[in-house]
């Protein structure tokens, strides 16, 4: 009895765990109405240190079966993200929030992870993350 009990926990508690990576910030691309673009990336010439200071915090992402989680932290902040799985197979997986503001596409092999931030309909933010697996 003990023996089915404990392969009853073993199996509905698998949907439970997580991948955890560990997403360190490239550079961040932004797009306004396909009328100005800029970049800033992650190192000592970057002309936009101020901006690169708040931007640059790490990522940490969770990937469950049907969901996906990254927080960050900044300025003594925590920011936590629920992401939809869209798309997931062993190449990639492709997430949406609820409030469709960010979308993330995240490639297993490379470790690259690109996130989406939705400004509005002329205003596109992407950041480029480069991650490692820590769980």
């Amino acid at each position: 009895m003990k023996i089915i009990i404990l392969l009853f926990l073993i199996i509905y508690s698998v949907p439970c765990i997580s991948v955890e990576l560990f997403c360190s910030f490239k550079k961040k691309a932004e797009v306004i109405s396909f009328i100005e673009s800029l970049e800033i990336e992650n190192n000592e010439f970057e002309e936009n240190q101020l901006i690169l200071q708040m931007i640059k915090q790490p990522l940490t992402m969770k990937i469950y079966d049907d969901s996906v989680t990254h927080i960050i932290e900044n300025s003594g902040r925590k920011i936590i993200i629920e992401y939809a799985a869209i798309k997931k197979n062993t190449n990639l997986i492709f997430g949406l929030s609820e409030d469709v503001k960010f979308a993330f596409k995240f490639f297993f092999k490379t470790g690259q992870l690109l996130f989406l931030e939705f400004h509005d309909g002329n205003h596109l933010s992407t950041y480029f993350y480069q991650c490692e697996n820590i769980s």
